[in-house]
């Protein structure tokens, strides 16, 4: 979608909206996770344009300027500048995603607690994005959590989901496509618009190529079959997969030696007439995510993205 359509960004992402309703009921499923993704979606389209409309079109090409000469030979397009918003505005944005937060039946003490936080000092806001948003520092958002009394899990998903949007409307105006090559100056495997870590990955329909997905601000881009995207580990006594069921087209991808994975669909396996979309195939693989767990894997970045 270009920036300057106005038209679609009035509109709810219609057709992710009925595939997430389409898993209510599903065996397998989680509906009350389901009905939590379909309402957050709702609140990051919110966030999405109302950040449209509250800046102006030099101003949010200022922010989606491709990389100056400060920066790196292909460093990431954006980095915290983006997102240096002030108190009032994330206030604002952030209030729209918080109908799904508090709807959440699975909400927690800990999300209670951060909700508490930025309510009580907007100012903490910014922290929230910067440091939950692009590749996370484990360090600082354990300092992060500490402030909000809320747990990394939450601090991380919430950052991330209101940073999701914002990114994702100003890589729409800029006029960038949605392949956004990987990062070479960064971690191996992360989102070169960005710097996130990989979320989800597919295997193409066309030709079986492993296509990366970002868990942040939705760029894709082409990556060995055989490599860890975390890690750059390409031993492959130390890559494996785990799968629920030997005919799902999706499975998990692990790697033994920095012990992270990544889900994977198969387009091939899929419905000629099927579409891919990646957040839904993400909410439709919960089970995916807690059978790695169970065998001692870890996600660390959460799919935030909006597609």
């Amino acid at each position: 979608m270009c920036a300057h359509d106005e038209g679609a960004l009035t509109r709810e992402p219609a057709r992710t909206l009925a595939q997430l309703e389409a898993l209510i009921g599903r065996d397998g499923v989680s509906t009350e996770y389901v009905r939590f993704r379909i309402d957050l979606l709702r609140g990051q389209w919110a966030v999405r344009r109302a950040f449209a409309q509250g800046l102006s079109a030099d101003a949010r090409q200022d922010r989606a300027q491709a990389t100056d000469d400060t920066h790196a030979e292909q460093a990431p397009v954006f980095d915290e500048e983006a997102l240096a918003l002030d108190a009032k505005t994330l206030a604002s944005l952030f209030e729209l995603l918080c109908p799904a937060i508090r709807k959440d039946d699975r909400q927690s003490a800990d999300v209670q607690a951060l909700l508490g936080a930025v309510e009580g000092n907007p100012a903490l806001l910014g922290d929230l994005v910067r440091h939950s948003a692009f590749a996370p520092d484990g360090e600082h958002l354990a300092l992060l959590s500490e402030r909000l009394g809320s747990s990394i899990d939450a601090v991380l998903f919430f950052g991330r989901a209101l940073a999701s949007p914002l990114l994702t409307e100003l890589a729409s105006h800029a006029g960038q496509r949605t392949d956004a090559g990987a990062n070479s100056s960064g971690p191996p495997g992360c989102c070169g618009r960005c710097g996130s870590p990989p979320g989800m990955a597919r295997l193409r329909r066309d030709d079986g190529k492993r296509i990366l997905h970002c868990s942040l601000c939705d760029g894709t881009w082409d990556f060995s079959r055989l490599e860890c995207p975390f890690c750059n580990n390409r031993e492959h006594g130390t890559l494996s997969y785990l799968r629920a069921n030997e005919t799902d087209p999706w499975w998990i991808e692990t790697c033994e030696k920095c012990k992270r994975y990544i889900k994977v669909v198969d387009e091939r396996r899929l419905a000629v007439d099927e579409e891919t979309i990646i957040l839904v195939a993400d909410v439709a693989t919960l089970h995916l995510d807690l059978l790695a767990e169970r065998e001692g894997y870890k996600r660390r970045t959460p799919y935030t993205a909006t597609s």
